[in-house]
């Protein structure tokens, strides 16, 4: 089956959003969701800051106690 270029942007912003979720995580544990910046999350993840604003509508909700608490995944803006 052929992928058409429209499924392998979807694939290619997926990896990239796992990519700057797994350095989330990781500055996450180091210094505590507050206590992490977008500039740290994006060394971390080694991309650019704005690829996090692209991929994100906010700081990373999901990661929130209280959005954990209500299952509700953070939803990508629209393109990125």
């Amino acid at each position: 089956m052929l992928t058409t270029p429209l499924d392998f942007r979807e694939k290619m912003i997926e990896a990239r959003r796992t990519q700057i979720l797994l350095g989330a995580a990781q500055v996450f544990a180091q210094k505590g969701f507050h206590g992490a910046t977008i500039k740290e999350v994006a060394q971390a993840a080694e991309v650019a800051e704005g690829t996090i604003y692209n991929c994100f509508t906010d700081k990373f909700a999901e990661f929130h106690p209280a959005q954990r608490a209500t299952r509700q995944p953070l939803q990508p803006t629209p393109g990125g």
